[in-house]
């Protein structure tokens, strides 16, 4: 397996890294929303 680059991690690379950061980086804005509103 070749060792792939920032932006190929972004573009959902074949590890699924890519899925992991997006939907973490999701839920981090999400919660920094809710409790800024709350």
């Amino acid at each position: 397996m070749k060792q792939m680059g920032f932006l190929d991690i972004l573009s959902f690379g074949p590890d699924g890294w890519g899925y992991v950061l997006m939907m973490g980086a999701l839920v981090s804005v999400a919660l920094a929303v809710l409790g800024f509103l709350l």
